[in-house]
C-alpha cells in the first residue's frame, strides 16, 4: 500500500481495566489515520451452537489470542475470514478476535464452501453444517476457529449477511448499515468473537471506546477535524492551520495530509474542542496502530500521536509517539514536568503499535508489546482526550505521498481499547 500525501489512518484502541471508576464512553490503529469502534451495548441473544459450550464462560485470554480478518473478491464478492495476515494481503482489518485452539467455553467454527459459487461461510451450528452439506452444495472443511456462543464480558457478536449466493459478516453498526444499503440481509448473530486486549499490557481489560472509520466521512460524534475552532484564524497547531479539508475518512482508513507549509491536520475527541459528545479518559490502556511518514534513518514532518487534558499543562499531556527533529520520540508533559523521554525505539516508514498505560500516579508506553519505559506522572489526574495530528518541520518538510501518515486497522484497530 503507497504512503500518500500526509495521510493519517489510525486504529486506536483505549482499554480500561475491569473494576475501574470508568465504565462508560464513547476504540484506532494508524499509519495516519485514527480508527476505532464502538462496543458498549450487552447481546444477550444466544446463538445456534453447541450446547456443552454455552452455558460456560468463554476463556477470555484464549479468545483474543488471534485476530480475524476479512477479505472480499472484488469481482466475485467471496468472502474469506483468515488468521493468517500474509493472506490477508495488505494492511488487512481485524473483524473480530478467535482462538486457534480449543479452549473452556469456546465452540469451533466451521468453515463451509461451495464450489459452484466460490462462496465460504462460517457456522457453530452442526445442524447447519449438515443442512448445507446435504441441501446447498457445501462442503465442511472443518473447524477454522473457536469463538464464544454466547456474550461475555470479552466478545462482540458477528453479524451474518446474505446476498444471493453469497455471504458476508460484519462487526460494527456502520459495516452492517453499510451492507444493508447495498442490499444484504443480515441473518442475525452468528457467534460471538473477542474483542482485542491491550498489546503488552497485562490484566484484564473491556472495550470502551472504537472507531472503525467505515464509510467516506468522519464520524463528528467521535472526532473534530479541527483544533477548536474550523477555520485557520483559530485552528493553528505544530506550526500550521489544522484544516478540515485535510481529513478525510475513506472505507476503514483516516487520512490527515499536510497539504503544504500552511495546511496540515488533526482529529481529537475534545468534548469541548468540537466533538460532540466526543470521548474522555482518566485511567486506562490506549492503543494505535500506526505507520509514521518517513524512512529507516528519518521521519518526515511533525507527526504526533497523544492525549492532552482540559487545562494545560495542570492536567498533563502524554506524547506517546512524536517526531521531533526527524526522530520518532515520547515525552510527557505537566505543570511541573517536561520530558522528553528521547527516542522510542521505532523506525518510521513501517508499523508498529504505540499504547499507553495512563494510571493514577504513572504511565507506561508499549511499543508492539514491548515495555519502553514506565514512568511517574504529576498531573491533575483530571480527564484527558485523544488526538492525532501531522504538523510541520520546516527542516523536514514532506508533503504528497511519501508524507502521509496512514492507519492500519487492528480493530483494535478500531482502534480505542478500553
Amino acid at each position: 500500500m503507497s504512503i500518500n500525501s500526509a495521510e493519517v489512518a489510525f486504529l486506536i484502541l483505549i482499554t480500561v481495566r475491569h473494576g475501574s471508576a470508568l465504565k462508560k464512553g464513547n476504540e484506532m490503529e494508524s499509519r495516519s489515520n485514527f480508527v476505532g469502534s464502538l462496543a458498549l451495548a450487552v447481546y444477550l441473544t444466544a446463538c445456534d451452537g453447541d450446547a456443552n459450550a454455552a452455558s460456560v464462560a468463554p476463556n477470555c485470554s484464549a479468545l483474543t489470542s488471534s485476530p480475524i480478518f476479512e477479505v472480499t473478491n472484488p469481482s466475485t464478492k467471496a468472502n474469506l475470514l483468515t488468521s493468517s495476515e500474509s493472506q490477508a494481503g495488505n494492511a488487512p482489518d481485524t473483524l473480530f478476535f478467535a482462538s486457534q485452539t480449543s479452549a473452556t467455553g469456546l465452540v469451533g467454527a466451521h468453515r463451509m464452501y461451495n464450489a459452484s459459487t466460490k462462496d465460504n461461510f462460517w457456522t457453530i451450528s452442526s445442524s447447519e453444517v449438515a443442512s448445507a452439506a446435504k441441501n446447498n452444495g457445501y462442503v465442511d472443511q472443518g473447524v477454522d476457529f473457536y469463538v464464544s456462543s454466547a456474550a461475555a464480558g470479552c466478545t462482540r457478536p458477528v453479524y451474518r449477511f446474505q446476498s444471493g449466493a453469497m455471504h458476508r459478516f460484519a462487526v460494527s453498526d456502520a459495516d452492517q448499515s453499510a451492507l444493508k444499503a447495498s442490499g444484504w440481509k443480515s441473518e442475525g448473530i452468528v457467534f460471538y468473537g473477542g474483542t482485542p486486549m491491550p498489546t503488552g499490557v497485562p490484566g484484564n481489560w473491556t472495550l470502551m471506546f472504537d472507531d472503525e472509520f467505515a464509510g467516506t466521512s468522519l464520524d463528528t460524534t467521535k472526532w473534530a477535524p479541527y483544533w477548536f475552532k474550523s477555520d485557520c484564524s483559530g485552528s493553528k497547531l505544530n506550526n500550521v492551520c489544522a484544516s478540515p479539508a485535510n481529513v478525510s475518512v475513506n472505507n476503514g482508513k483516516l487520512i490527515l495530509t499536510l497539504s503544504s507549509n500552511q495546511l496540515g491536520a488533526v482529529v481529537s475527541t475534545n468534548p469541548f474542542g468540537g466533538a460532540k459528545p466526543g470521548y474522555q479518559f482518566k485511567t486506562g490502556v490506549v492503543e494505535a496502530r500506526i505507520l509514521f511518514p518517513g524512512t529507516a534513518t528519518k521521519c518526515y514532518n511533525w507527526p504526533a500521536w497523544w492525549t492532552d487534558g482540559q487545562s494545560w499543562p495542570y492536567d498533563g499531556e502524554n506524547d506517546i509517539a512524536e517526531v521531533l527533529g526527524g526522530i520518532l520520540t515520547f515525552n510527557y508533559h505537566s505543570k511541573s514536568s517536561n520530558i522528553n523521554f528521547g527516542a522510542i525505539g521505532a523506525q518510521c516508514g513501517s508499523w508498529h503499535i504505540f499504547t499507553l498505560n495512563r494510571q493514577a500516579t504513572y504511565s507506561e508506553v508499549y511499543v508492539d508489546g514491548r515495555l519502553v519505559r514506565k514512568y511517574s506522572t504529576n498531573d491533575t489526574q483530571n480527564a484527558q482526550y485523544l488526538l492525532l495530528n501531522v504538523g510541520l518541520d520546516s527542516s523536514r518538510l514532506m508533503t504528497g505521498s511519501a508524507g502521509a501518515l496512514e492507519r492500519r486497522a487492528i480493530r483494535l484497530q478500531r482502534i480505542l481499547r478500553l
